[in-house]
This record gives structure tokens, sequence and C-alpha cells, in this order.
């Protein structure tokens, strides 16, 4: 008689746990995304540095962004919106800091050029009124002849150099206080007298006629500023063919 084959039973023997269900479901974790620090980190060193690592940033963390979402391949997803928010601030306050001291130093060079507008003004004025005490010393005449007006008279023994034992520049052309060759304005003014620049390499006076003359303000460079034309050495009637305009 055959006896009936049963199979496995259903369960395992009691009081053991069922099998844990298999790893086909696994799935590793995403590493996180470069980009994403790299932005977080030029956001915040472009706090300190200067705006192009902060566009940096914000680049990067763009890209982290999109290498973050749903079909990504990485994780970090805060990091690269983080990176990317304070990049993004770090670039609008550098911008707003250089707009700052750009402002700041607009207004500082209009300053120092109005400054230097008013003491090219007071220089021409004394030098005109200079011009005219010669000329009415000189018997109205513009030149040779007439007293030295400036206030460091020559030295009777002169250095190779051109200067004398004080180290004042010798005036040229002068004899017992007078002028012997053309009028200049060395012979007017003394070195540091004028407000613009006391260096009076920086300045020149041409005699056009007994009673014309043309004052020159330069620049380091030897460009002429100012430009003023005395058309009347008795009145100090003059006009400026270069700089400021007519007076």
């Amino acid at each position: 008689m055959n006896q009936p084959s049963y199979g496995p039973p259903p369960y395992g023997p009691p009081g053991l746990a069922p099998p844990p269900p298999p790893f086909a479901d696994f799935q590793p974790r995403m590493p996180t995304s470069g980009k994403a620090i790299a932005s977080l980190v030029c956001g915040v060193a472009g706090l300190l540095l200067c705006v192009v690592i902060s566009l940096v940033g914000v680049v990067l963390g763009i890209i982290a962004i999109t290498e973050t979402g749903r079909e990504g391949t990485r994780s970090g997803r805060g990091l690269a919106i983080a990176g990317t928010v304070v990049s993004s601030l770090s670039v609008v306050g550098s911008v707003a800091i250089l707009a700052l001291v750009l402002g700041f130093g607009a207004v500082e060079e209009q300053e120092q050029e109005q400054r230097r507008a008013e003491n090219l003004d007071k220089d021409i004025a004394l030098v005109i009124e200079r011009v005219q005490q010669y000329y009415k010393a000189n018997n109205e005449s513009l030149g040779p002849g007439g007293p030295v007006l400036a206030e460091a008279q020559p030295k009777p023994a002169e250095s190779k150099r051109g200067r004398d034992d004080r180290g004042e520049r010798v005036i040229p052309n002068v004899r017992d206080g007078r002028v012997q060759g053309e009028l200049s304005i060395r012979h007017l003014v003394r070195t540091g007298e004028l407000s613009y620049s006391g260096n009076l390499d920086r300045w020149e006076l041409v005699v056009t006629d007994h009673h014309k003359a043309t004052i020159r303000a330069k620049d380091w460079g030897g460009g002429v500023l100012r430009e003023v034309n005395i058309t009347d050495a008795a009145t100090g009637a003059h006009f400026e063919s270069r700089g400021a305009g007519a007076r």
C-alpha cells in the first residue's frame, strides 16, 4: 500500500522569524554634490574677497541644484540652494560696495578739481597783480629794467647747480635787484608762493608786448591747464584762451 507524499511544511519550525526580504530593492546612498559644497564655499569667500569668486559660486550652485534634483545623481540639494543664495547675496553686496567706493572716489576727485581750480584762480590773480606792479614800476613797460618782485632775492654768488647757499634757486638775469633780460615768472613770485604748485617750473610767463603777456599753468606732464592772456598790464585786463573760460 502506497503512502501519500507531502511537501515541505509552509512554515518553518515554530519560534523562528521569517527570512528577511531579498536585497533586490536596496539602493545605495548617492554621494553629496561637490559643486554644492563649492558653491557655498565660494559664496562665503566672495563676501571677504571679490565678486568674481561669488559669480563662480552662483554658477556652481545652479549646476548643483540641477544635479541634485529628482532625476539627479547627487545629493546635497540643501547645500546647493544655500550656496546659490549666499553667492547671489555676495554678488549683490560686492556690487553695492564697489558702487559706494566709486561714488566716494568721484566725489573726492570732484572736490580736488574744485580746489585746484580755486588755487589756480588765486595764483593767476596774484601773478596779474605782480605784472601790474612791475609795469607801473618800470615806466609802463614789461621790458627789462624793472624791479624784481619775488621775495627771495638772488645771492651775489651762484653755485654750479644754480642755487645759493640756502638751497634757493637763483633768479636769472638780475643785476642790482633789477631784471636785465626777458621778464619771467621767477622775477615776480618766489618758490612756494603759489598755491596750485610751488614749483615754478610748472608756470610760464611770456611777454608778447610792452603791455601784454601770457601766463600758463602746466600739469605734471607739461600740458597746459590754464592759459591767460593779459591784454593791458596797466589795468590787468585779461581773458583765458584755455581753461575755465573768458575773464
